[in-house]
């Protein structure tokens, strides 16, 4: 069972390299506020799209987390890990 809150999420599975992330795995990354703690979680997608949910854009979203785009402006700068759930 995953668990629940993205600060346990980023303890599960298995550790991904960032510059190894593939479609499916779980980014994670830090508070806005510049804290440690682990506040949101996107899956990756292919083309370099990012999946996840927020208020900017009303909710579920797949977009761009390229440099230059909203999304890689806003959370790159916040990216902490990546993690793989295998299935089981």
């Amino acid at each position: 069972v995953v668990p629940r809150d993205a600060s346990q999420q980023a303890l599960f599975g298995d550790a991904v390299a960032l510059d190894a992330v593939g479609a499916g795995d779980l980014l994670f990354f830090r508070s806005e506020s510049g804290g440690d703690a682990i506040t949101h979680v996107a899956f990756a997608a292919d083309g370099g799209m990012l999946v996840h949910s927020t208020i900017a854009c009303g909710g579920v979203v797949c977009e761009p987390f390229t440099a230059g785009s909203r999304a890689g402006e806003a959370l790159r700068p916040r990216l902490v890990s990546a993690r793989r759930f295998a299935a089981r």
